[in-house]
């Protein structure tokens, strides 16, 4: 499984990819609580993003900000991949203050 970030804005209005180090690359999806094997057809799939451990890549996020998230599925074996995308708004601060309307 292979995870890539990417921001949305700059110039051209378009998805721009953030650095990530190779942290979020080559990990085995099948001890990161996808399960395996999967099976053709359609799927509900269910996982936890948990990014405690990467605060070098959230240093990088600005807040309020869109971001897309790419996770690749790899078969070892074929090289069939899946491939699910994610888009949101990050807040990486918490608000100041209510608003006063």
């Amino acid at each position: 499984m292979d995870e890539d970030v990417a921001e949305w804005g700059g110039f051209n209005c378009q998805w721009s990819d953030l650095p990530t180090f190779d942290l979020l690359s080559n990990w085995n999806g099948c001890e990161k609580g996808i399960i395996c094997p999967l099976e053709p057809g359609n799927q509900i799939m269910k996982f936890y993003l948990d990014f405690t451990n990467y605060q070098i890549i959230i240093n990088l996020l600005k807040n309020d900000t869109p971001y897309q998230l790419t996770y690749i599925f790899t078969n070892r074996d074929t090289g069939d991949k899946l491939v699910f995308y994610a888009q949101a708004r990050c807040e990486t601060r918490a608000p100041t203050s209510a608003s006063k309307n």
